[in-house]
């Protein structure tokens, strides 16, 4: 192995173009292999040579193989360039990330590595970052073929070389060098939540700043206790939406557009306070969440909102203890409401008007889908566009 990653930029040149995405949707149909394994990408790989090149054709059920690149070569997947440096039985926690940018802290990471069992090459941390990832695993590791790029994320994507391998849990750290070149200036590597094994998602952010001996490494980062996970964030959209009744309304083009015809925009986090009223005096059925306001967008001129503020929703003839069973307290929310012309003017959240969502990934709930919907990429993303607004409607 060279002292440093090899450069493959003209790799491209001695084999097909891939369909990167088709891959991927196949991977993941197509996963057969046991529980056990780190829920990424799974999928039985055969060699075959084309222009005297390795290439791996991934075998689906209907015979018809997919290309996915270059065989024996350092990674290239989402334009990340990489080579793995090594994969050992892993000392650290399962879901443990680290990054060296120096010759110290790279000690200390092979340190935590586990036995490295082969030479491993030294590396040019002008060029090249290193990051250690331990994922679950048993006696027949994945192959580490990308890093799949969201921004300035990127998540690093598994495939299993062989279709059945029961045997015991044997976590894994793969020790990979990342070409400079190929990354942000400041940019986070990401791992998803496993819940076979009890893992939260981890986070850790590296920013590159100028030269190695400037650049800082953050901590992984895990939600606090008590915050909500992804999944609990989905349970909450899943169930504001599920409200047994059909719709007719004209979707809009942007968020700005369903702020326009609201009386507060707001952002904030469910605190677990929670209203039945479904016995309204209008006749409709409706339910309050309580939420803690992070940030309002727009409100009526000389408004004094309270903080909590409770917004209802209606909920048709779902049994309003499925809503409450939902909440799980510190879930992020993205209000558009309007203060409904009856006793006690409470305020009340419609189609489009409540959106939630899990970090880095778009919106979800009751949300939209057209026209400028469509390139929100997250809560933040919203709020940025919201910020424009006016703060008195």
């Amino acid at each position: 192995m060279a002292d440093t990653p090899r450069d493959l930029d003209d790799l491209h040149r001695l084999a097909p173009a891939v369909d990167t995405d088709a891959a991927l949707d196949e991977f993941r149909r197509r996963r057969t292999h046991g529980s056990r394994r780190w829920p990424l990408l799974v999928a039985a790989v055969a060699l075959v040579l084309v222009g005297g090149v390795g290439i791996a054709v991934i075998a689906a059920d209907d015979d018809e193989p997919v290309v996915t690149g270059p065989a024996d070569a350092p990674g290239t997947g989402g334009d990340v360039v990489f080579d793995v440096l090594a994969v050992t039985e892993a000392v650290d926690e399962m879901g443990t990330l680290r990054a060296a940018t120096n010759s110290d802290d790279y000690a200390a990471l092979l340190s935590r590595a586990g036995d490295i069992n082969e030479p491993i090459a030294d590396v040019d941390f002008e060029r090249t970052v290193v990051v250690s990832i331990t994922i679950p695993d048993d006696a027949c590791p994945p192959e580490l073929v990308e890093f799949s790029r969201d921004g300035a994320t990127i998540t690093p994507v598994f495939i299993e070389t062989v279709t059945e391998c029961n045997e015991p849990l044997i976590p894994k750290t793969y020790v990979v060098a990342i070409e400079r070149g190929s990354l942000d200036t400041t940019f986070s590597v990401f791992l998803p939540a496993d819940e076979t094994f009890d893992i939260e998602e981890r986070v850790l952010l590296v920013r590159l700043d100028g030269s190695p001996a400037s650049t800082v490494v953050e901590d992984p980062v895990t939600p606090s206790v008590g915050e909500p996970t992804c999944a609990d964030i989905e349970r909450f959209a899943d169930q504001l939406v599920d409200v047994a009744i059909t719709y007719d309304y004209q979707a809009s083009q942007s968020p700005a557009e369903v702020a326009e015809s609201a009386d507060v925009v707001f952002r904030g986090r469910l605190t677990g306070g929670f209203t039945d009223d479904t016995d309204s005096p209008d006749g409709f059925g409706r339910v309050g969440y309580e939420i803690e306001i992070d940030a309002i967008y727009k409100a009526p001129a000389g408004a004094d909102l309270a903080d909590p503020l409770t917004v209802f929703v209606d909920v048709g003839p779902v049994d309003p203890g499925d809503f409450e069973a939902a909440i799980t307290p510190g879930t992020p929310v993205v209000v558009f409401g309007s203060w409904l012309d009856r006793p006690g003017n409470p305020l009340t959240a419609g189609i489009e008007s409540v959106a939630t969502g899990c970090p880095r990934e778009p919106p979800i709930g009751f949300v939209g889908t057209q026209g400028e919907w469509a390139e929100v990429a997250d809560l933040d993303d919203l709020a940025a566009r919201l910020e424009t607004l006016p703060v008195d409607g």
